[in-house]
């Protein structure tokens, strides 16, 4: 668990409309970021030099992305936590809401936030880009942290906001030489793991490549769901199909496991007090349709055969019984949850089979990969004396 967030009163925080308008201030520095006057004021008298780096020519060529599309909309709840997300040429600047970081197991579920973007508008929102041609000097052990990108970090974060960094020693040195709060771990990684995503939807892929020792791994929540499900994928397998296809896969898993817990208590209990029917070992589906039956008799069932469902018992005491239930509160919502239950678990199978489908396709081309990797290198070796030997006779003909 982490340190506590204390989100920033709506006094402290910034308030641009999207991305905001940007205007220069003077020819040295940064476009900023068209806010109210006083706004405008705080950031003019806020841009000191406490934990700027000194190397700030016009050498790094640093400057603001002036094309950076809007992403996100302003929550109240998204104002606890800055995310300072790393590309090959750019850092970007979101707030995230903080809740998600701290809830109970939220390595397992994170990952889901960022399978597309409409998901990811609901709980990132982009502040600020900044482009660097020579983007390893803007934050390293000798020169500190580059004072334009210094500057933007400033701008955003108020008194209380912890920001999120995807390498232990960009938290160092930005506690050390800015007095920022700075968060690193478990959690952290899997939310920039999703930021990567949204980057590179944005901007699709950089001219420049990280170095090898820089690339995120997958998401860690991702492959244990997966593992779960019966599908062991190898991090390089990972494709924004699959993503996509094993986050409905997770939805699905989520409505049964909260329906589960809702109707295991008073609906099931009552289907053994009035009826006698026992529903211990009954899967999520047997158990809507019985309340279904009881509850709305008249309506059809639309998944599944009632008659290879129950015992022929089990079925003739609950429609022999469902008028005893007109005066019983099962649940007042009970046709919703069946309809609900019914439309994920028919998602479920489609998703189970078009994660088959997506695995066995990356399958076979890293087979049809490593095969022709083999062919080529068999192709590079040279061949002995009495091979080469072999060949020309063969390409000569029999001899007369």
């Amino acid at each position: 668990m982490g340190p506590a967030v204390v989100p920033p009163s709506r006094e402290e925080t910034p308030r641009p409309s999207s991305l905001g308008k940007r205007t220069r201030d003077d020819d040295d520095d940064p476009p900023r970021l068209a806010q109210s006057p006083a706004d405008i004021a705080e950031l003019q008298s806020s841009d000191g030099d406490v934990g700027e780096s000194e190397s700030d020519s016009d050498d790094d060529e640093s400057q603001l992305d002036d094309e950076a599309p809007p992403f996100g909309d302003i929550a109240a709840d998204s104002k606890g936590l800055l995310v300072l997300v790393e590309t090959p040429s750019r850092f970007a600047l979101f707030c995230f809401n903080h809740f998600l970081l701290y809830r109970p197991n939220a390595v397992e579920d994170l990952w889901t936030h960022f399978a597309w973007n409409e998901r990811a508008r609901n709980v990132a929102f982009l502040r600020e880009v900044m482009i660097f041609k020579y983007k390893s000097s803007a934050i390293n052990f000798d020169t500190g942290v580059n004072a334009k990108l210094a500057r933007m970090i400033k701008r955003w974060h108020c008194p209380g906001m912890i920001l999120l960094v995807r390498k232990p020693e960009y938290k160092s040195i930005i506690e050390e030489k800015m007095g920022i709060l700075c968060l690193h771990d478990e959690n952290v990684m899997e939310v920039m793991w999703g930021f990567n995503i949204i980057m590179k939807s944005l901007y699709g892929e950089d001219k420049t490549e990280l170095a090898k020792e820089d690339h995120l791994p997958v998401s860690k929540g991702l492959q244990l769901f997966l593992a779960r499900q019966g599908f062991e994928i190898k991090p390089e397998m990972i494709s924004q199909d699959i993503i996509e296809t094993a986050c409905v896969l997770h939805d699905c898993v989520s409505i049964e496991w909260n329906y589960n817990r809702i109707l295991r208590d008073y609906p099931a209990s009552c289907l053994k007090d009035v009826s006698g029917i026992n529903t211990e070992g009954w899967d999520l589906l047997k158990l809507v349709t019985a309340l279904k039956i009881v509850c709305y008799p008249e309506e059809d069932i639309v998944f599944g055969d009632p008659q290879e469902m129950f015992s022929r018992n089990e079925l003739s005491v609950l429609v022999c019984d469902a008028h005893k239930y007109n005066h019983v509160t099962l649940l007042p919502n009970c046709w919703h949850i069946y309809k609900t239950t019914v439309k994920a678990y028919e998602a479920k199978v489609v998703c189970r089979r078009l994660l088959k489908i997506l695995v066995n396709k990356v399958n076979r081309k890293k087979a049809g990969a490593k095969k022709a990797k083999k062919s080529n290198e068999a192709a590079s070796m040279p061949r002995s004396g009495s091979a080469q030997s072999e060949a020309t006779r063969t390409s000569r003909g029999p001899s007369i």
